[in-house]
């Protein structure tokens, strides 16, 4: 197993994806979570960063929303309910969670 708590290296992304990734990590770590459910949220967090080029600061809950529906339609609910999770219960910087969580899964 890797030394950092997701199996990569937060160093390896731009700032300030990097720094709010670690955050992520810290927060889900001191929530007491099971290591493959911080995997899986740190997934979650690396896929959106990922689609969005690592500029995640300033996220609208439109680009959020988009970026939710088009995984329901490529991804299994379960997978987009995963994804969805760590949203609920992030510290801040990838836009708002409330109310996007909800349009994505009505959508």
């Amino acid at each position: 197993m890797s030394e950092f708590v997701s199996g990569v290296d937060p160093a390896s992304f731009p700032e300030p994806f990097a720094g709010l990734y670690r955050s992520h990590l810290q927060h889900l770590q001191l929530k007491g979570l099971r290591p493959k459910t911080v995997e899986a949220y740190a997934r979650a967090m690396r896929r959106i960063g990922e689609h969005f080029g690592y500029e995640v600061t300033a996220l609208s809950p439109a680009q959020l929303t988009d970026y939710f529906t088009a995984m329901k339609a490529s991804h299994s609910w379960s997978g987009v309910k995963l994804d969805l999770s760590p949203r609920r219960a992030a510290p801040s910087g990838l836009g708002s969670p409330r109310g996007t969580v909800e349009a994505a899964a009505s959508a």
